[in-house]
């Protein structure tokens, strides 16, 4: 997995607060300028058969993208579904990681930590479903 690809998931990942926060300190920086709002489209969702492995096009999706720009260097983010604000919020963040913003490492941190919180969130949520787990061999 490339560099970016791992921050777009790392990004995807954060709660819609921690990004809020982080984009508003970023965007209270100089030089960060809008290039495209978000925007609204269809995008065709791609999956693959987990039989065969072939890929195949599941459906289209409706996603939200936006793009900014800070020291020449352009950051984008794309969400699923009507969500403009976390779209951008996104490309803030990602433009700051592409421009080595002094901010990035604190936004990355944070960023951590919430993934660490959600799968924290998931142990204990599979912790409570596996309690109800029924056992139906019988012996």
């Amino acid at each position: 997995m490339s560099e970016r690809a791992r921050r777009f998931r790392l990004i995807a990942d954060g709660s819609d607060p921690t990004l809020r926060e982080l984009a508003q300190k970023l965007s209270g920086e100089d030089g960060f300028e809008l290039v495209r709002e978000p925007e609204v489209g269809m995008v065709m969702m791609r999956a693959t058969d987990i039989v065969e492995g072939i890929p195949f096009n599941l459906g289209e999706v409706l996603v939200t993208q936006a793009e900014v720009e800070v020291g020449g260097k352009r950051g984008w983010f794309m969400v699923m579904g009507r969500n403009a604000r976390r779209a951008l919020d996104g490309a803030i963040i990602d433009a700051a990681a592409e421009a080595s913003h002094p901010m990035w490492e604190e936004a990355e941190k944070a960023l951590l930590a919430d993934r660490e919180a959600m799968a924290r969130r998931r142990r204990r949520e599979w912790g409570e479903i596996m309690k109800t787990k029924v056992d139906f061999e019988e012996v």
